[in-house]
């Protein structure tokens, strides 16, 4: 039989090699999100991509020609979740 102590040690190292999972799956879940947001910058802030068609509807846009177009965009976006 096992004494008490000898439990104890074996169930504080299971508690450190947990914990170092838990981290390790936070840690990632964070990375992830960290990359996410970076692309989602650098996407927003192009020169060349959605602000500047968001900003500018019109007959060279190839997406929203006018105002309103990108108003019901974002109240959709709104409605809808982003």
């Amino acid at each position: 039989m096992k004494s008490y102590y000898s439990i104890r040690k074996h169930y504080k190292a299971f508690l450190v090699a947990s914990n170092q999972r838990y981290c390790r799956y936070a840690h990632a879940i964070t990375g992830n999100l960290g990359s996410m947001s970076s692309q989602i910058l650098k996407e927003w802030t192009s020169p060349d991509w959605f602000a500047k068609l968001w900003s500018n509807p019109g007959l060279e846009n190839s997406i929203y020609i006018s105002d309103s177009e990108t108003t019901l965009e974002l109240i959709k976006a709104l409605a809808d979740g982003i």
